[in-house]
């Protein structure tokens, strides 16, 4: 009986070794394109340094945003208000999360709640692939000075094909704009338009 346990045993051990060897392989390290702070200097110079707020929404703030953007927003965000209140402007850091990791953008909104410009500050390196081409396209470009009245939502499924993944993501992306801009309508205007 306990050599059939002893025999048994070895190639259990084995298996589990590694099982987790491999899952460990797999994981791959977020690429981190730019800090925070490096951001902000770039979208809003001259700002300084202001701290990061955490704002924190009320079920009521998240409901009236999926009514009318049809986005599911958290509970909490870090923001960099800049001046007064955040009277001259915004800069939030945004995080979706999707099949290949993480994509973490910053993007900064004018006084008015207009999208000032964005930068991708972190994706992981499966989905980087996809993400380069959108940040050499300069895709903040497209989104400057709007106001996302209504929201923009990622495709549904978009394939595994380079194409339809480029796509996917730029929705994505375009789309932590739009939730941006509702962000400092709601937190830091007080819902004005």
């Amino acid at each position: 009986m306990r050599s059939q346990l002893r025999l048994w045993s070895v190639p259990i051990v084995c298996a589990t070794i590694c099982s987790a060897i491999t899952l460990s392989a797999h994981v791959t390290p977020p690429r981190i394109l730019m800090t925070e702070l490096e951001a902000l200097q770039r979208l809003f110079p001259g700002a300084g340094e202001p701290p990061a707020q955490q704002i924190r929404l009320t079920s009521e703030s998240r409901q009236q945003i999926y009514k009318q953007f049809d986005w599911k927003p958290d509970a909490k965000y870090r923001v960099f208000p800049v001046g007064a209140g955040g009277g001259s402007g915004a800069l939030f850091v945004l995080i979706d999360y999707t099949l290949h990791g993480p994509v973490r953008t910053a993007v900064a909104i004018d006084g008015q709640g207009r999208v000032k410009g964005a930068q991708i500050l972190e994706a992981q390196e499966e989905a980087y692939v996809w993400v380069r081409p959108i940040i050499h396209a300069d895709f903040a470009k497209t989104c400057i000075g709007r106001d996302c009245q209504r929201g923009t939502k990622p495709p549904a499924s978009a394939g595994q094909s380079g194409e339809n993944m480029i796509r996917f993501y730029r929705a994505i992306i375009e789309g932590q704009l739009c939730h941006a801009a509702a962000l400092y309508r709601l937190a830091l205007q007080g819902g004005r338009t």
